[in-house]
């Protein structure tokens, strides 16, 4: 299995491309990482770039069941791969379970792989 770091920063409103290979094929899309102050959570929109189709909109960037959830698990039928938010340190029970204004990019990353059955 492939798997790539998204590069995020913590600018609460980010707009990138990435070229992922995904199941052995190169696949570019466009990212918007928004961050909502109300809410204290980060949200992740997903453009095919080729097809300019919005593929997912305001998926929640949560950390899920420890190590990691697969963000994309619903979304396998797009066969855009699976993407979990990995902490880059051990998460105590009085932290966050998801990045904060402060912590997307450092203390989590956003991984991404193949699909997984």
């Amino acid at each position: 299995m492939n798997l790539f770091q998204i590069p995020l920063t913590n600018d609460p409103d980010q707009n990138f491309q990435s070229t992922i290979n995904i199941n052995n094929t190169n696949r570019t899309l466009a990212f918007r990482i928004r961050y909502n102050t109300e809410q204290s959570l980060w949200w992740m929109s997903i453009t095919d770039v080729k097809t300019k189709e919005l593929l997912i909109d305001s998926l929640p960037l949560i950390v899920g069941n420890i190590p990691a959830e697969n963000l994309l698990k619903q979304h396998q039928y797009l066969r855009i791969g699976s993407a979990t938010i990995v902490p880059t340190e051990k998460i105590l029970t009085t932290e966050l379970d998801r990045p904060d204004d402060s912590t997307l990019g450092t203390k989590y990353w956003l991984v991404w792989g193949d699909n997984v059955s």
